[in-house]
């Protein structure tokens, strides 16, 4: 999304988000591994939805409520979780989801 974007105060953001983004899939990847599982290159239903979007404000608003419905099944899942690293790296994944969320938010409500 941010490499069609002439805006160059919205760029920058979903460039931010799209680097969260692959932070958090490397450190689940570990975390897969160092549990003993395997994990997947597959992207779900959701990337396709977000890529097919046919304007820059539907991608925005499915970009934050696919942010939002994550940090709520990760806090759901917080509660049942007793290894420490996977924890905190889940309750971190699950606030940068929030901030996200905001900072579009308060882009789209012309905020600055």
């Amino acid at each position: 999304m941010s490499q069609a974007l002439s805006d160059s105060r919205l760029a920058p953001l979903l460039q931010e988000v799209a680097r969260d983004e692959a932070r958090y899939c490397a450190m689940l990847t570990r975390h897969i591994l160092r549990l003993g599982g395997t994990p997947h290159t597959r992207t779900g239903a959701f990337c396709d939805k977000l890529r097919d979007a046919p304007t820059l404000e539907r991608k925005l608003d499915l970009l934050d409520r696919g942010q939002g419905w994550v940090a709520r099944k990760l806090r759901e899942a917080l509660q049942k979780i007793d290894d420490p690293m996977l924890y905190t790296d889940l309750r971190e994944m699950a606030d940068t989801h929030d901030r996200n969320i905001a900072a579009c938010k308060e882009f789209a409500g012309g905020g600055s």
